[in-house]
């Protein structure tokens, strides 16, 4: 506490609740922390204004101070540098050079590279089992070698979420309608398929709850159906305690936002539900079992008939998922390079997850860009939708193919890989 204050408590004869001599600048640990709820049990209401300005309160320890200074003395601070040298043969550190050192400064805020002669096990593992029906990529859900057969029968748990939801339904029938009409759409597009009745029990059998997840911003799915694949039962593991998670393969985010701003003319894109144009291998499908009703309930039927399903698709919210996806896209285009060298090459890292960023240096081509690149993932059975351009060249001809994003929004301002950008003026905000 500062002399001067000190002196004006003791001319008034208040004792201080702080008993540290006076000018010291140490700190000290704090005994007792007042709340809230007992601090009127400690202060009795008595004020005192000081000369300084500032305000004495009475409590039970003494008197405490409150109020702005006028100044505060400056804490005093050393440095210390210390250089140590040390000598040796060339040879002691073999490969060692000094900029090892300043990259000391980056540990633990940049990324590692992986090393590009090592193949990750679950990479080698989707690149020998890996396949093309002749209209679709078949992979494997890369369950552990090690964890086969230990998934265990959960599904009292799956149909005691699926009632469950189906009580939260009934205050909202309309979400209800939604949902089931994007289950249902499983079933017709082929994404799901019955559980068939064959002699025997699978090795791997798992029940994915599941929920709705609402995005009303979207312009096109606005309910997902989310599958909860870290459900389990006990002390049993789930199905994602079982799969390969895989390396990250997606392209640099930094990387993409500064491509994003290096040309003067952009196209950008998404994958028409990415991860359902992939086929699983059968083998593997009884681990993507799920529940559904035969129909919403109604007042003629309030308990419909819950029929057993399982996913033929890469379902969204597995661990392996947002792998696959990205394998899958690796593995097509070395599988095109031949074909296309110059677009898949650009294709390679203009892609993080399913959105598509491009850059052109002229309409000639972008348009060029455009083409290759929708015949390039028509060939893996993708879709490439939502295209948009600051390109008013571009842009029409995307809505003279019917499938610019405008076509389906007409806002002018969409989301690049979570900025929003103004395509009319190319502006970009957070």
């Amino acid at each position: 506490m500062d002399r001067d204050i000190l002196g004006e408590l003791q001319v008034l004869g208040l004792p201080p609740a702080d008993a540290r001599p006076p000018n010291t600048r140490d700190e000290c640990d704090i005994s007792v922390l007042i709340g809230s709820d007992i601090y009127w049990s400690v202060v009795s209401g008595a004020i005192r204004r000081l000369p300084s300005g500032l305000t004495a309160v009475e409590t039970s320890f003494g008197w405490m101070l409150q109020g702005k200074i006028a100044h505060a003395t400056p804490a005093a601070s050393s440095v210390v540098t210390t250089l140590t040298l040390a000598h040796g043969p060339a040879d002691a550190c073999p490969g060692f050079t000094p900029a090892d050192m300043w990259k000391l400064d980056a540990i633990g805020i940049t990324d590692t590279c992986d090393d590009p002669d090592v193949v990750h096990p679950a990479l080698q593992l989707f690149e020998d089992l890996v396949s093309h029906t002749g209209s679709r990529y078949q992979v494997p859900l890369l369950i552990k070698h090690s964890c086969l057969g230990t998934l265990v029968d959960n599904r009292t748990l799956a149909e005691s979420r699926l009632r469950a939801q189906l009580r939260r339904f009934r205050g909202h029938p309309d979400l209800m309608e939604q949902y089931h009409a994007t289950i249902s759409e499983y079933f017709t597009e082929g994404h799901a398929e019955r559980v068939p009745e064959a002699p025997g029990t699978p090795e791997n059998i798992y029940y994915l709850p599941h929920h709705a997840v609402v995005r009303r911003e979207a312009v096109t799915t606005k309910v997902r159906v989310v599958f909860d694949a870290s459900s389990h039962v006990g002390s049993n593991p789930s199905l994602n305690d079982v799969l390969h998670k895989g390396p990250n393969l997606n392209a640099d985010l930094l990387r993409q936002l500064v491509s994003f701003r290096c040309y003067p003319l952009v196209l950008t894109a998404d994958i028409r539900k990415a991860y359902l144009q992939i086929l699983i291998w059968p083998e593997d499908r009884d681990a993507l079992r799920f529940l559904w009703i035969a129909a919403p309930p109604s007042t003629d039927c309030q308990s419909p008939a819950i029929h057993e399903w399982r996913m033929t698709r890469v379902p969204f919210g597995a661990a392996s998922s947002p792998f696959l996806l990205a394998a899958t896209l690796r593995h097509h285009f070395a599988s095109m390079a031949a074909t296309y060298p110059a677009t898949v090459e650009r294709l390679r890292h203009a892609f993080y997850v399913d959105d598509l960023v491009l850059g052109a240096a002229s309409d000639v081509d972008g348009l060029k860009l455009y083409r290759d690149a929708v015949a390039v993932l028509a060939e893996a059975g993708m879709d490439l939708r939502k295209w948009a351009s600051n390109s008013p060249v571009l842009h029409q001809q995307f809505l003279a193919n019917g499938i610019s994003y405008a076509s389906v929004s007409q806002q002018d301002t969409i989301k690049v890989l979570g900025l929003l950008w103004h395509r009319p003026t190319d502006e970009v905000t957070f």
